[in-house]
């Protein structure tokens, strides 16, 4: 199926735009670039929302990826995937656009190279991985892993958010594990 380049394009460009925004926006908050009016608690908002309805759907951003020419290291189909973070990020009040934009930065756009977290780990942001670790997180399915980076994506950027609060129970494999390391499935 051939579509016309201009319908390719625009959720790229899309994409892209809100990818860079999220990036500048992340750099802000974490090197503390945004000058002395920008706080933790500010009231303004700064660059793409991560809260809020998706405004590309998950055959727009399957097209995306495939235009890109890249082979994905992922066990589920590319729209499959793209579909979990629509549905996931609607249920939480998150944007599953940007959230699958960040898994494409934090996985090298699904190729995993260089990377401690696996395809099979189902942990699409990194989500506890870091330099001295010997891996991150490992999730029981993609979905799962899925919902756990939307909910941390929402109990991030949502104030207001409260376990009891989510659509689904929290991720156990994220929020359920005591200090030693053991899941605590309550």
């Amino acid at each position: 199926m051939n579509l016309p380049m201009k319908t390719v394009m625009r959720p790229i460009v899309s994409l892209s735009r809100a990818l860079l925004a999220s990036v500048i926006l992340l750099a802000t908050v974490v090197l503390g670039v945004g000058g002395p009016a920008s706080t933790a608690g500010a009231e303004t908002p700064v660059g793409v929302p991560v809260m809020g309805p998706r405004q590309l759907s998950a055959t727009e951003l399957a097209n995306w990826y495939a235009a890109t020419g890249r082979t994905p290291a992922i066990p589920v189909s590319m729209y499959q995937l793209a579909r979990y973070y629509i549905v996931e990020g609607r249920a939480e009040g998150v944007r599953g656009d940007i959230a699958f934009a960040q898994s494409v930065v934090e996985t090298g756009y699904f190729g995993f190279v260089g990377s401690i977290v696996k395809p099979e780990n189902y942990n699409y942001a990194g989500m506890g991985a870091c330099d001295s670790c010997n891996s991150g997180r490992q999730f029981p399915t993609a979905r799962v892993g899925v919902r756990a980076q939307i909910q941390h994506l929402k109990n991030f950027a949502d104030p207001g958010s409260r376990a009891i609060l989510l659509a689904n129970p929290p991720v156990v494999e994220w929020y359920g594990r005591r200090s030693s390391g053991v899941l605590d499935p309550t």
